[in-house]
C-alpha cells in the first residue's frame, strides 16, 4: 500500500484520510491519500472494527478505532509496517491533536 500526496495524484480513485479541522472539505494539501484498488487490502479489518462501513462516503475513525485496524493487519500482513507508521507519524502531525480522522470515500 502506497500513500501519497495530492500533488501525487494522478487519478481520482482514491481514499483520503482528513484531519478533522479540514472536514467535509476534500482534496486537501496536507491530507494523505491511498488508491481505491489498495484500501481492498484493509476492508476485512474495517468490517471487523465497524458494523457498517461508509466506503463510498466519509467515514469517521476514533484513534482507537485506528489502533484496531492496525493490530488486525499488522497480526496477518507485517509488511505494511510502514503504511501504519507513515499514517500514525501524520495521525501526530494533526494542528488540533484531535482524537479521531476522517476517511473520506471515493
Amino acid at each position: 500500500m502506497k500513500l501519497l500526496k495530492l500533488h501525487e495524484l494522478v487519478g481520482h480513485d482514491v481514499y483520503e484520510f482528513c484531519y478533522p479541522s479540514n472536514y467535509p472539505k476534500n482534496w486537501n494539501e496536507d491530507s494523505l491519500y491511498i488508491d481505491s484498488d489498495d484500501i481492498v487490502i484493509l476492508q476485512p479489518y474495517f468490517e471487523q472494527v465497524f458494523s457498517q462501513f461508509s466506503y463510498y462516503g466519509q467515514q469517521k475513525i476514533m484513534l482507537f478505532e485506528w489502533k484496531n485496524i492496525e493490530e488486525l493487519c499488522l497480526l496477518e500482513k507485517p509488511k505494511y509496517k510502514n503504511f501504519f507508521n507513515q499514517i500514525n507519524d501524520w495521525i501526530r502531525c494533526d494542528p488540533m491533536k484531535s482524537n479521531f480522522l476522517w476517511l473520506l470515500g471515493v
